[in-house]
């Protein structure tokens, strides 16, 4: 099972995340634990690339990176950010 870390950026903006949010968050970070490449890499732009995405409530972006231990109990996903789904990033 791989770990979560969290960048302070992306914490700070959870922590002003409505609680709903937060739980949905929380849950899909469960199976990604399990499974740190369910979802998709971004593509553009170029600055996120090699990071995985999932959408929140069509609200919010959740971007996050995988980096492959030598077994996968030592993966270890760093959500990097959370930002408003319609934006640029």
């Amino acid at each position: 099972m791989a770990r979560v870390f969290w960048t302070d950026r992306a914490r700070d903006r959870f922590d002003l995340l409505p609680e709903i949010v937060q739980n949905l968050i929380n849950q899909h970070l469960v199976f990604v634990e399990q499974w740190p490449e369910m979802d998709p890499e971004v593509m553009d732009p170029p600055h996120w690339r090699g990071h995985r995405k999932f959408l929140v409530r069509r609200q919010w972006l959740v971007l996050y990176r995988v980096k492959k231990g030598a077994s996968p109990d030592q993966d270890q996903v760093y959500v990097a950010e959370i930002v408003p789904a319609r934006s640029n990033y």
